[in-house]
């Protein structure tokens, strides 16, 4: 979650509480499973299928929550949730029937989205911060059009740091 960059003082600090979760207004923190590994099990994970981190405004309910300071301030000029993939195989601007609405593009706040002059989608790393709001409505492998994987047209994945 928004907060929880520094790997180290996180997995040290996070006791499972479940505060960042519950009052997530956008339901985007969901919890790692077993196969995310055995000491991220439980553990507070942002699930970008199931909703995007919208900063509550600047407030970071979640961040406020925290009881152990497991979560620290987080400026998403600075800091980064994730990066933004696209998956060329999944993309339906990549695709033969080139029939997306974009609705990635629209609701990106970064304006890190584009098309470019082929019209298929490009990602301005350099902007995306990782907010997870292109994967959330991503109609790719979503329940108008699953295939059985878990990844979309577009999705969040970890940063490793520098653009």
């Amino acid at each position: 979650p928004p907060g929880a960059q520094d790997d180290e003082r996180f997995w040290g600090s996070c006791i499972r509480c479940d505060r960042c979760r519950g009052v997530c207004p956008t339901r985007a923190i969901g919890v790692a499973k077993l196969e995310d590994g055995v000491t991220a099990a439980r553990a507070p994970k942002m699930e970008f299928r199931l909703g995007y981190c919208d900063t509550c405004d600047g407030a970071y309910h979640c961040i406020a929550s925290c009881p152990t300071g497991a979560l620290q301030s987080f400026d998403p000029s600075m800091d980064k949730l994730g990066m933004a993939v696209i998956d060329q195989g999944k993309c339906e601007t990549y695709g033969l029937s080139a029939s997306c609405d974009t609705e990635c593009i629209d609701v990106c706040s970064a304006e890190a989205l584009s098309l470019d002059d082929g019209g298929r989608l490009i990602v301005d790393e350099g902007a995306c911060w990782g907010c997870g709001a292109c994967e959330y409505v991503c109609p790719a492998n979503a329940y108008r059009a699953y295939d059985g994987s878990t990844g979309r047209g577009i999705n969040i994945e970890p940063w490793k740091g520098g653009c």
